[in-house]
């Protein structure tokens, strides 16, 4: 079908009139918390002991019924378009098997448990399956949250225990957003041949499509792997091409066999996220994520780590999807794809095993020494982005990593050129001279030196200091340390008095900024124009005769770096290149809006403290 494209100079500055559209909320801290723990009092640091209907001795919490019955849940659930499963407190539900909502709504009323059912193989372990037609509206409240958990048995406190990693599946929610691989949409690993868990919008995709609402929801002992294929766990939550109608707040996903979050494309936006005691990573962002993450904690357990293969238990771990295939891990098509991971992350605590003092040879169990990874590790020139954050307790608190020099451009190229920027941030303790590493720096940068990029800001386009703390030694957490003898069992830590919030008089309870273009992203409405300073930046759309479309156009004529982005009108990144090539010694890039699926798009510009922008309507 036959575009027409239009073209608009938004003219409009950026202003507090509009300001209540933007995501992010201003607070002065940075991290997680203020002085006020928000994960009171619906999280759970000791899912291990705790009792739940079906459990001997259980006591109902204040509200809810006092003996719920069980109902066992198994296949397929298939009410009807707009028809609703409603799934209620005074019961609780038993999963087996690969529980697919094929239609409609499951609706489930707040304190409601669902626990997988135990004793189980791992072909047959409960997993909750929401499909492209079907969405997950699952409520709870602070006093009441949604509980998904393991069927085991409780165990005293300081006794091993019953209750494991992947004793059930977990939730994974199927969307129609857009990936950044060449069918758009993919088969979900850890469920070969179930063609409900094809995930994305294919040809035709949906970044604003819902799977539903979650909030105030806990998972815990989460990760079966139904198939036995090596490293093909499912995660606590699993967020696979998900539209940003889909809402999920206020989650906790506690002792998941793989990682806590993962997301694989699409376009969702997050706040009161925790991840606890993960096997693998906590956060996990792959195929074109596009969304935004504000409050979030992620804590590693000194005794839950990876032990398979050459993986390592990582914080963040941003990609794309290079390394679906090849020996080059370069599938065609998306060496540079579209499009590109891009997650703005504000407002993260991370913290990593090792306490404040320590090492990981010194103060864990020598295996955990070796298998715990960075707190965040950007890889396969994903473009994402840390604001405001505390990252601490890893040997290597923040990586760099550039696997195969065939991908390009490089993540280091991206962090120079401000693409990737990490801004207010701590990076507390952990080994020392390693807190910040680097791999396989690709030629043409050699030398380049992410201590001096990380401290000093980019070596083009932003100069000064860039707000972050990369000498911290402690991080005044009112009691955010486990107990127990770190080179343990699990049984012997215990996290039952955490609170990571930070204490009265912090010095992170200011210094918070949010003043940077990527946290300006409107919900709705223009980006405005700034482009005082530099006269030699130019945005054009030129037409296509032969493809029938636009190209989008940016150039400058003096040496720098050059960011194209294209957003949609949520502020989420749909396509991003940076120095697409140079000719006659101009720096250029150069999109093709025929990508583009109908919508109102802004593309901006960027060059040193230059932004330009313009609107973009797709018909």
């Amino acid at each position: 079908m036959k575009r027409n494209y239009k073209l608009f100079l938004a003219a409009m500055a950026l202003s507090a009139s509009v300001s209540a559209q933007e995501f992010f909320d201003k607070v002065d801290y940075r991290g997680a918390f203020g002085t006020t723990d928000w994960s009171k009092p619906w999280a759970n640091w000791t899912p291990a002991v705790t009792k739940y209907p079906g459990d001997a001795g259980y006591v109902a919490p204040a509200g809810l019924p006092a003996n719920p019955t069980k109902v066992a849940i198994t296949g397929k659930l298939d009410p009807g378009a707009g028809q609703v499963i409603n799934w209620t407190n005074d019961k609780y539900y038993e999963l087996s098997g690969l529980v697919e909502v094929m239609s409609g709504t499951l609706k489930i009323q707040e304190g409601t448990v669902i626990r997988g059912k135990a004793g189980l193989a791992a072909a047959d372990k409960g997993t909750l399956l929401i499909t492209k037609e079907a969405k997950l509206e699952a409520v709870g409240t602070a006093e009441k949250p949604i509980i998904f958990t393991s069927g085991e048995a409780p165990v005293m406190a300081g006794e091993a225990p019953t209750r494991n990693r992947g004793d059930w599946g977990g939730i994974l929610l199927i969307g129609k957003a857009k990936l950044n691989i060449p069918a758009g949409s993919r088969q979900y690993e850890a469920l070969p041949g179930i063609t409900t868990a094809v995930y994305g919008g294919g040809a035709s995709p949906d970044d604003m499509h819902s799977s539903g609402i979650l909030k105030y929801v806990r998972i815990e002992f989460a990760g079966n792997n139904p198939s036995g294929i090596s490293n093909s766990e499912i995660n606590g939550l699993t967020l696979a091409g998900c539209g940003s109608g889909t809402k999920a707040d206020y989650i906790q996903v506690s002792y998941s066999q793989d990682d806590s979050f993962e997301w694989f494309g699409g376009t969702t936006m997050h706040k009161y996220l925790i991840a606890f005691a993960g096997t693998d990573d906590d956060f996990d962002c792959d195929e074109g994520y596009r969304g935004k993450v504000q409050f979030a904690l992620a804590v590693k357990h000194p005794a839950v780590f990876e032990l398979t293969g050459t993986a390592a238990s990582n914080g963040m771990e941003l990609d794309n999807n290079t390394g679906l295939g090849g020996t080059s891990q370069v599938v065609p098509g998306i060496n540079n794809p579209n499009p590109v991971t891009n997650v703005t992350f504000s407002n993260i605590t991370m913290v990593g095993a090792i306490p404040a003092g320590g090492t990981a040879t010194a103060s864990l169990n020598a295996t955990a020494a070796t298998r715990f990874g960075a707190g965040v590790l950007m890889r396969t020139n994903n473009g994402s982005s840390v604001f405001n954050s505390i990252v601490t307790g890893y040997t290597v608190q923040l990586n760099l990593n550039h696997p195969k020099s065939d991908i390009t451009p490089s993540v280091q190229t991206k962090a120079d050129a401000d693409s990737i920027t990490i801004r207010n941030s701590i990076f507390g303790y952990g080994s020392g001279s390693s807190k910040f590493a680097t791999s396989n720096i690709p030629t043409g940068l050699t030398g380049w030196g992410i201590k001096t990029w990380i401290v000093a800001g980019p070596a083009t386009g932003v100069t000064g200091a860039t707000g972050n703390d990369t000498s911290a030694t402690t991080i005044p957490f009112k009691s955010g340390l486990y107990t127990g003898d770190a080179k343990g069992s699990i049984a012997g830590i215990s996290f039952a008095n955490v609170d990571y919030s930070l204490t009265e008089g912090a010095a992170y309870l200011t210094g918070a900024s949010f003043e940077h273009p990527k946290l300006k992203m409107y919900l709705n409405g223009e980006v405005g124009t700034n482009d005082a300073s530099e006269t030699n930046l130019v945005m054009t759309v030129s037409p296509n005769p032969v493809a029938e479309s636009a190209f989008i156009s940016t150039y400058i004529a003096n040496a720098g770096n050059l960011n194209l982005s294209i957003m949609d009108m949520k502020g989420n990144v749909v396509a991003e290149l940076v120095n697409n090539f140079v000719s006659a010694g101009t720096i250029k890039t150069e999109l093709n809006a025929s990508q583009l699926v109908k919508g109102i798009y802004i593309a901006r510009a960027v060059t040193g403290t230059t932004v330009k922008t313009v609107k973009l309507v797709v018909k």
